[in-house]
């Protein structure tokens, strides 16, 4: 996860930008778990580093989380 955060803010730098769009938010492709999301970790560190972070996913919506995960959701973006 922490290698994979060091390269996407190498491309950042590289491409002189401070935005960068995660996609795919779940922990395994087609669920609504949250729980442990690599891509969320990811988000968070680049986010500690000074990028602006979005998160995206096709396949969910805020009403298909369970209601113990909402949470998780609703704080993406703080």
């Amino acid at each position: 996860i922490e290698h994979i955060a060091k390269q996407i803010m190498l491309v950042a730098n590289q491409c002189k930008t401070t935005a960068v769009v995660v996609h795919g938010i779940p922990f395994k492709s087609n669920t609504n778990d949250l729980r442990e999301s690599p891509n969320i970790k990811i988000g968070s560190i680049l986010r500690e580093n000074g990028l602006s972070v979005t998160y995206t996913d096709s396949n969910l919506t805020l009403d298909m989380l369970p209601k113990d995960q909402i949470n998780i959701a609703e704080n993406l973006d703080k």
